[in-house]
């Protein structure tokens, strides 16, 4: 198995996705011609150009630093900003599903470590472009994290001590504003807990969410936005484990999805295996966790089988220790291995 490559990028936000752009030039080239001619299918040049513009001045108003970066990334891949720009809004243009999420504490740890966890869920092709990126920006705080085809959702943690990951939540309240994977990344340069939460729920995001969010004190919430509304939840127990749908009782009705069996199913799974090893886990039980084949293939760790789960699969997996400052990554289903490790200096 090839191991998932690493960017390491410093400077202004341009520089940053300019290094990024130029190093995974191939691969952003080949995501964005594929994202351009599905969402064109689906929503037509003119409903597109209508959508998107609203969006752009939304992020250039409220997280000019980010829109910056993906200019820096679309001119060093060689392909268009607001195609690249469009591929980070692609939530709000379309829907998609998966991904399952985690985070425990010095409560629920074997050694009191701070760990989080995600497996990102999308279309197979994705697997090929996934990616670890060590940044050191000029006058902000340096990170870690795992992102892939461009996107922005920074799965990570910086030197502050703040570790982030989360789910795709679709809301039925989506209105203009700033694209939900912009705060991703947003959160990448908070310097402390409640600038992170702050990050994630600000008034002018374009729609819902889930963000797991921890402190290197051990502190974890889980965010659940909508595109209006919001609510934090606190991890009881040292545990937290989230999927693809609200369950904070006052959003549940913003739910847009009909049937969100699967992501119950995920949950529930994931909240079993963490529970069963509390006061135990470590980052090794968190992998068997993130690989668990429990409602196969429609699982934590899915995989794509004909006639049953065709369009989604596990295409990356991440697993962050915020205590010793260690990212690990794969890309691909995380039942194969091949789980690479960095290690914050």
């Amino acid at each position: 198995m090839t191991m998932i490559p690493v960017i390491k990028a410093s400077g202004t936000p341009w520089d940053i996705g300019h290094v990024m752009g130029s190093l995974l030039s191939k691969h952003l080239q080949n995501a964005v011609e594929r994202f351009d001619e599905r969402i064109a299918s689906q929503l037509g040049e003119n409903g597109l150009n209508d959508k998107i513009e609203s969006y752009v001045a939304c992020t250039e108003k409220l997280a000019p630093r980010t829109l910056e970066e993906i200019r820096g990334m679309a001119e060093g891949a060689g392909v268009g900003f607001m195609s690249l720009f469009c591929l980070n809004a692609a939530q709000e243009l379309t829907y998609s599903q998966g991904c399952s999420s985690l985070a425990v504490n010095g409560d629920a740890t074997a050694d009191g470590s701070v760990i989080l966890g995600h497996n990102e869920d999308n279309s197979p092709f994705y697997s090929d472009h996934c990616y670890v990126v060590d940044g050191t920006p000029d006058e902000e705080p340096a990170f870690l994290a795992f992102a892939y085809a461009g996107m922005v959702l920074h799965q990570g943690f910086n030197d502050h001590g703040i570790g982030s990951v989360g789910n795709a939540l679709y809301s039925n309240d989506l209105k203009p504003g700033v694209p939900k994977l912009v705060a991703y990344r947003e959160v990448m340069r908070s310097e402390f807990l409640e600038d992170a939460i702050r990050r994630c729920i600000r008034p002018e995001r374009a729609n819902g969410n889930n963000h797991v969010l921890a402190s290197i004190e051990g502190e974890i919430y889980d965010v659940e936005v909508s595109a209006t509304k919001y609510s934090l939840l606190y991890a009881e127990g040292g545990v937290m484990a989230h999927t693809n749908h609200f369950t904070a009782a006052e959003l549940q009705h913003l739910d847009a999805w009909a049937d969100l069996l699967n992501s119950r199913i995920r949950l529930n799974r994931l909240r079993k295996l963490l529970h069963r090893d509390r006061g135990e886990i470590t980052v090794e039980s968190v992998k068997r966790a993130l690989s668990d084949h429990a409602n196969y293939p429609r699982s934590i760790c899915k995989h794509v089988k004909l006639g049953v789960n065709e369009g989604v699969s596990t295409v990356g997996s991440v697993i962050m220790n915020l205590t010793d400052k260690t990212l690990q990554a794969t890309s691909g289903n995380p039942c194969e291995g091949g789980y690479r490790q960095l290690k914050m200096s």
